[in-house]
């Protein structure tokens, strides 16, 4: 449920366009779910007309693609873990008010999607029972996990799984199998984290570590001038048929509040050692989010969502103007040809190829939200 209005700091509430709330149904229309909006009417029980405009409007989008989206199921590509052990060792009410406790979870969260990864948030009883089932596995800086879970996750490892720990807190809870030795404790740092297009701020506690197995997959510098004094910033080890890779700093929270570009890079240089060759590969800009869906008839999906111009509450509250995407394209995993390649909501055809078990297609156009079907 999304409310159809909004309000900015110290203002009262003003209706949402129609693309607006389209922008945000997308993102449920891609998980599989349904979408309602709540309205207030006036004391006398009146609806505005334009309140009716947008119901009309936000319910024929919704309806142009509930066929390809309604109740479909993911395809199982990153996990990320929503961590019940940590919320509730921070929170000590289930409306309290939550301060950062989602910070990190949301910043790998917006760094995965700017990525173009299909991304599944799971709490530890709906992920355990699935891990042979994800390729890579994603945890914030959760910084309380059970034993049981731990150890499910490095035998998860053990047997050919990847992990990717982002943040200090996490790492050390996996110490064995990181391939480092940890040297005294975090301490705050002005920091600059390395990157190929060049070092963004990464001020916050970093762990200190000796590398014995791991190898170094970044680092952090005093200042911008790389030349010297670097530090570890993050190591992956092998650990029996798999893969862990961990940053021994604040990546995940500075990542949600700046979403500098070489931070991105950064990520993106761990998740590519970890998981390689994901399903679908992407040639798109940042704002491109995407979710790898199977219908209720079996039938492979793609759904693709523009977050251009997303609204920022209490600083950029309201959108009607979400520039289109042009040219997206996507190199799909599929065992066998498909025997159609359409778009949904439009239904027309797309400009696609097969060959060597992978589909290559572009999308010609994107204005929000839209599904590249495969039958």
């Amino acid at each position: 449920m999304a409310w159809g209005f909004d309000k900015g700091k110290d203002l009262g509430w003003s209706i949402k366009p129609a693309e607006h709330l389209e922008q945000e149904a997308a993102v449920v229309l891609m998980q599989g779910g349904g979408f309602e909006i709540y309205h207030n009417p006036t004391r006398s029980g009146y609806l505005v007309e334009p309140v009716i405009a947008q119901e009309a409007a936000v319910a024929e989008f919704c309806r142009a693609r509930q066929e390809a989206s309604h109740k479909s199921t993911s395809v199982p590509q990153v996990a990320l873990l929503l961590s019940s052990e940590s919320f509730w060792d921070k929170s000590d009410a289930v409306f309290a008010p939550w301060g950062d406790v989602f910070t990190d979870l949301e910043g790998a969260l917006h760094a995965l999607l700017n990525l173009h990864y299909s991304v599944d948030i799971l709490a530890e009883h709906q992920l355990q029972p699935r891990l042979k089932e994800f390729p890579l596995v994603v945890i914030p800086d959760s910084h309380k996990l059970t034993p049981g879970f731990r150890k499910a996750l490095t035998d998860y490892v053990a047997e050919g799984g990847n992990l990717l720990l982002l943040g200090e807190k996490c790492a050390r809870l996996f110490e064995p199998a990181l391939g480092v030795s940890f040297d005294g404790v975090p301490e705050p740092k002005i920091a600059e984290l390395g990157s190929a297009s060049g070092t963004t701020s990464a001020n916050g506690d970093w762990q200190n570590v000796k590398p014995t197995t791991a190898k170094a997959a970044g680092f952090v510098y005093p200042t911008r001038d790389t030349r010297k004094g670097g530090q570890i910033a993050a190591t992956v080890n092998s650990f029996g048929k798999g893969k862990v890779g961990a940053v021994y700093g604040p990546v995940a929270s500075i990542y949600f509040r700046s979403h500098h570009p070489w931070l991105r890079e950064f990520i993106a240089g761990l998740t590519r050692e970890l998981f390689p060759d994901p399903a679908v590969r992407v040639e798109s800009p940042y704002c491109l989010d995407i979710s790898l869906r199977t219908t209720r008839d079996g039938k492979l999906t793609i759904h693709l969502l523009n977050t251009a111009n997303m609204p920022l509450p209490d600083r950029y509250g309201f959108t009607d103007f979400i520039p289109p995407l042009e040219n997206i394209r996507l190199t799909v995993k599929t065992d066998a040809k498909p025997k159609s390649v359409t778009w949904v909501p439009d239904g027309g055809p797309l400009d696609w190829s097969w060959s060597g078990g992978r589909l290559t297609v572009t999308v010609p156009r994107l204005h929000i939200h839209g599904v590249v079907v495969m039958d």
